[in-house]
């Protein structure tokens, strides 16, 4: 594996209490971020599109992205 590509740590399934794909501008660029959360709403894990040297979105890492929150597009907080 490439530097800086692995996960280290644990999440165990128990512990999750919601997961959010979140977009939208940060410092003026566009954003997307996978955000996990425990059963109390504390964050466990947070992973971002990568970027390139450039500072574009890494496209084929957004698309995937996108391509998640439309899969799971139905799915809405169930905590309201």
């Amino acid at each position: 594996q490439q530097k800086g590509t692995r996960l280290n740590g644990q999440v165990k399934v128990e512990e999750i209490g919601s997961i959010w794909l979140v977009s939208g501008p940060f410092h003026r660029l566009d954003n997307h971020s996978i955000q996990v959360f425990d059963r109390k709403g504390d964050p466990l894990l947070s992973r971002y599109v990568g970027r390139d040297k450039e500072n574009r979105l890494l496209e084929n890492v957004k698309q995937a992205f996108e391509d998640l929150r439309f899969h799971y597009r139905h799915i809405q907080d169930r905590r309201s």
